[in-house]
């Protein structure tokens, strides 16, 4: 196999980053579009609705359904951890 020149090499890895970065901007945007489609259908709960008890307005499973014995971990006090 040919050894590749500096320049060569070089231009690789421009061509890396650059399809890196085209990647992650595409993704963004796909994000984006989704969240703003669950935006406009009502799909997030608020925290009161969490708190209630509300189903996922996705899957119809409770968010908080109070199982588990352990408290979520930024509400634990050191002795706790």
């Amino acid at each position: 196999m040919a050894k590749l020149t500096e320049e060569e090499k070089a231009r690789r890895a421009l061509s890396r980053r650059r399809k890196a970065a085209l990647e992650a901007e595409q993704d963004e945007i796909r994000r984006e579009a989704r969240r703003r489609e669950w935006e406009a259908n009502g799909m997030y709960l608020s925290r009161a609705e969490i708190n209630a008890g509300a189903a996922c307005r996705g899957c119809g499973l409770p968010v908080a359904d109070g199982l588990g014995r352990w408290p979520p971990l930024l509400q634990m006090d050191t002795n706790a951890a």
